[in-house]
């Protein structure tokens, strides 16, 4: 007898009338009269999935097929228990299904999930099939193929599929968050992407808004546009995700409205006095208030709840270096580092400590990994030419005047911004007269496009 297969909501109404320890109860007295068939197992270990006991549920299932080798439903809820322990067995179980009922929608939705595993283009084959019943899962089918396409970058057919169910759902999130992702991942259309970011943030999909507002700010890298769509997010979510305020903290410190910060960074840690992030944003906040001490203070806090917090400790790096503690402040970016050398930012402000400590080699040193590395978390534009100029002072300091005028070419060759560029080219030309006032050049280029 090849039933057709139902949906979940069917076999709770028909098998378990609602009450599945009532139904465990029930089986189990049958099975103990030994007057069980095949439909008395098969529920007993419905019943058993459907708390999340696969073992327990397989081997009913098990037991079910024994007496009735044709009964679809079995093999398709023993494949699903196997999902999550064995993917081969999983396969196997899905694929004896399909043979009792070839175009079988479900079958072949979650073969498409198992195959995602192991053969990503199988995986495809049968998303594909399942669309083609025209069965009511098809935009689910839609969206998981979508993921594989994703999954071996090909964009546009991906794009293609979430139109599909976007147009269907206009509010279906994942489906949002991983067209934004198709579109820049492939260098198709960045604007279009940020704009599936900032739906989400419009629709007040909660658990998405977060992921949203980040990737707006990596692929945007834009602290003003962030922000607006933080505005967005906290005006639609008042009181519910104090995330959402710290992230805005974090945009506010970006931007130096650091009173504003400190505010947003209050509220978060009047939910969670001891949440890592929260206690960093606010100290971060109080530096740029000049607040070094309290900064410290909160700082420590934050060290002994997450002592290997590479964020905490840059942040008090800063405050040390504001400080002029520069002794403290390589401490702690030393321990940044030994911890996680993947960030170029800290080889940056560990290359400055080095310098104001007048270690000009060590300062070269931790430059040149950013000019010559490619790191997990690659540095913008504005890191590589922090690093060329600092490079460049370096040099200049060990008088190696060469390799300083050197690091100041490659630095004009990475800018658009007419008037630092001008700036950069006195300096090439003091350096190349070796003028008296190249120094003050120097000091004024940092402050203006590249102080800490």
């Amino acid at each position: 007898m090849n039933e057709h297969l139902q949906l979940t909501d069917y076999y709770i109404d028909k098998y378990l009338n609602n009450n599945i320890n009532k139904t465990i109860r029930e089986c189990l007295n049958i099975i103990e009269e030994h007057q069980a068939d095949y439909l008395t197992y098969f529920k007993l270990g419905f019943a058993y999935f459907m708390q999340g006991k696969q073992d327990v549920a397989i081997k009913y299932f098990d037991k079910s097929i024994d007496l009735k080798n044709d009964f679809i439903h079995s093999y398709y809820f023993r494949g699903y228990a196997f999902l999550k322990i064995d993917i081969n067995d999983s396969i196997e179980n899905f694929l004896k299904a399909l043979d009792l009922s070839p175009n079988e929608p479900l079958v072949l939705f979650y073969l498409g999930v198992a195959y995602e595993h192991k053969d990503i283009q199988k995986a495809i084959e049968y998303y594909t099939k399942c669309i083609n019943t025209n069965f009511e899962m098809v935009i689910d089918a839609y969206y998981w193929r979508a993921k594989c396409y994703f999954e071996i970058k090909d964009y546009k057919s991906a794009i293609q599929d979430l139109n599909y169910v976007i147009n269907l759902n206009p509010k279906y999130d994942d489906a949002l968050i991983l067209r934004g992702n198709s579109y820049i991942y492939g260098d198709i259309d960045i604007n279009k992407g940020l704009n599936d970011y900032e739906l989400v943030v419009n629709l007040n999909i909660e658990e998405y808004i977060l992921k949203a507002l980040h990737e707006i700010l990596s692929f945007s890298n834009d602290f003003k546009r962030t922000l607006e769509y933080c505005n967005i997010a906290i005006e639609k979510n008042k009181t519910t995700n104090m995330e959402i305020y710290a992230f805005r903290s974090a945009m506010y410190n970006a931007l130096q409205e650091y009173d504003k910060a400190l505010q947003d960074a209050d509220k978060a840690l009047e939910n969670d006095s001891n949440d890592v992030y929260y206690l960093m944003n606010k100290a971060e906040s109080l530096v740029g208030l000049k607040e070094y001490d309290n900064a410290i203070e909160l700082l420590s806090k934050a060290i002994k709840i997450e002592p290997k917090h590479c964020g905490v400790l840059q942040v008090l790096s800063m405050a040390y270096i504001n400080k002029k503690d520069f002794e403290k402040a390589l401490k702690c970016m030393d321990k940044s580092l030994n911890i996680c050398d993947c960030c170029a930012e800290h080889y940056i402000i560990r290359g400055y400590i080095e310098m104001q400590m007048e270690k000009f080699e060590d300062a070269i040193k931790d430059f040149e990994v950013v000019i010559n590395s490619e790191f997990q978390t690659n540095q913008s534009a504005q890191e590589q030419l922090s690093a060329f100029i600092n490079h460049s002072i370096s040099n200049f300091k060990l008088n190696n005047i060469d390799n300083a005028i050197f690091d100041i070419e490659k630095s004009i060759e990475l800018i658009n911004d007419s008037t630092l560029k001008e700036d950069l080219e006195k300096l090439k030309e003091n350096l190349s007269n070796k003028s008296a006032n190249t120094e003050e050049l120097y000091e004024k280029i940092v402050e203006n496009y590249f102080s800490l």
